[in-house]
Formats: structure tokens, C-alpha cells, sequence
């Protein structure tokens, strides 16, 4: 009887038996990722995400809060400088007009000596003297504000400066000219403040 096969077959035996201390894993197993790990692979792609967006709105808020403080430094500049000008413009216009006021205090004063003049029955030239001298100052005290007197006679009519207020028969030359004035006119620059009343020449009748 023979007994050759008996330690072959405990060979084979030992061999597929599996070996203490080694790990022994279906490649096919390696190769398919476990449904943990692709949770957790998930997880870390949105926690970076959100990371992006809260430092993306912790931006947005910084530029908000800037953008919101420079709104009211604008504001506030804004503000006082409206002020500031409204408090110069008043300033000049106070000053303005009160020497105005004293160059006319200086043509009452003048003409107050001219009617004490009249009334004491001085001649006829001092207070033509007087009078003229009054009404020099006026016209310096209009200069001086930039108030021009409009020069009408002998002008052509103009119905921007000049206002007719009648007809007069005239030379041919003369046709269509300021022939007469019965009050001033004034201006500032090219603002009219008055038109002079005038009258303006026309054809004679045959």
C-alpha cells in the first residue's frame, strides 16, 4: 500500500491556508473607493467652499463698511463746504451793500448842504453848483457798483436797452434814432436794469 500522495496534498493545503499577520485583499475591492471615503471627499470639497464664500462676504462687508464711511465723509465735506460759501456769499453782500449805503450817505449829506444853501436864498449858481456836485457823486457811487448808465441819444434804437414812448418827425439821417430822452436807463454788464424812456425818430409827412 502506498502512501506518497498524503504529503502533497497537505502542500497544496498549507498554501491556500491564509497566513497570520498578512492582510489579504480582493484587488477588485482596491479598486472601487468605499462610499465613507467619497463622503468624506465631498465633505472637504464643501468646507472649502464655504470657506471661500465666508471670506468672500467677509470682503464684501469691508467694502460695504468702506464704501459706507466714504458716502458720509462726502457728505459731511459736502456739507460744510455749501455752508462755508453761503457764509462767504453773505459776507460779501453785506459788505457790499453797506458801502453802497455809505456812498449814498455821502450824496444826502451833499445834497442836505445844497437845500440849506437854498434856504439861506444863495444865488442861482451855487446851488446849480450844489446840485451838480450831488449828482456827481451819485453817478461814482453807481460806477463803483458796476451799475452803467446807458447812452441813448443819438443812438439807433434799440428796444433791448431803450423803450419808445413816441415818435418824432426828423431829418432822413435821423430816422430811427434816439432823438430824446425822458429817463435813464441802467445796466449791470449785460444785465438791463431800466431801459431808458426815449424818443425815436420817424419820416416826416408830406
Amino acid at each position: 500500500m502506498k502512501h506518497a500522495p498524503e504529503p502533497e496534498a497537505k502542500r497544496i493545503k498549507i498554501e491556500t491556508e491564509p497566513i497570520e499577520g498578512v492582510e489579504m485583499e480582493d484587488p477588485k475591492i482596491q479598486e472601487i473607493p468605499s462610499e465613507d471615503r467619497q463622503i468624506q471627499q465631498l465633505k472637504a470639497e464643501l468646507a472649502g467652499l464655504q470657506a471661500q464664500l465666508h471670506e468672500r462676504d467677509a470682503v464684501i462687508q469691508k467694502i460695504q463698511g468702506r464704501a459706507e464711511e466714504l458716502e458720509k465723509q462726502v457728505r459731511t465735506e459736502i456739507h460744510e463746504t455749501r455752508t462755508r460759501l453761503e457764509r462767504n456769499f453773505q459776507q460779501r453782500v453785506n459788505t457790499a451793500r453797506n458801502d453802497f449805503v455809505l456812498e449814498l450817505l455821502s450824496v444826502f449829506d451833499n445834497l442836505e448842504l445844497t437845500l440849506q444853501a437854498a434856504e439861506k436864498n444863495q444865488p442861482v449858481d451855487k446851488l446849480l453848483n450844489g446840485i451838480n456836485a450831488t449828482q456827481h457823486l451819485l453817478h461814482q457811487a453807481l460806477q463803483r457798483q458796476g451799475i452803467e448808465r446807458i447812452e441813448a441819444v443819438g443812438q439807433a434804437f434799440d428796444p433791448n436797452e431803450h423803450e419808445a414812448i413816441d415818435t418824432v418827425e426828423v431829418e432822413p439821417e435821423q430816422v430811427g434814432q434816439v432823438v430824446g430822452q425822458l429817463r435813464a436807463g441802467y445796466r449791470v454788464g449785460d444785465l438791463l436794469l431800466r431801459p431808458a424812456l426815449v424818443y425815436v425818430g420817424r419820416e416826416k409827412q408830406n
